[in-house]
Order: C-alpha cells, then sequence, then structure tokens
C-alpha cells in the first residue's frame, strides 16, 4: 500500500490503519520529521512502514 503524506492528517491516521490491518505500508511525505513521527507511531502499534 502506497500512501502519500504520512506526516500527518489523514495520511498518517490512514497509514496506522492499515498497518494495523496488517498491510505492508509504503509511506512519503515532504514534512520528514512529523513523516518520522509517523513511523515510530505506527512500528509501536506493531506495524511495519518502509519509507
Amino acid at each position: 500500500m502506497l500512501i502519500t503524506g504520512t506526516g500527518g492528517g489523514l495520511g498518517r491516521v490512514a497509514a496506522q490503519t492499515f498497518a494495523r490491518e496488517g498491510a505492508k505500508v509504503v509511506g512519503c511525505d515532504i514534512k520528514v520529521d512529523t513523516n518520522n513521527e509517523t513511523v515510530q507511531l505506527v512500528r509501536r502499534a506493531g506495524g511495519e512502514l518502509n519509507r
């Protein structure tokens, strides 16, 4: 699953939701710091997010 805008808002929520359901998520955002926060949130929830 490719999701753009994973640094916040709907992209962040989508990444967390899909990862929690078992999808492998590839996320990107031009806001590197907030995108890295999303990576940590997904990993803490037991998911895997590739960037």
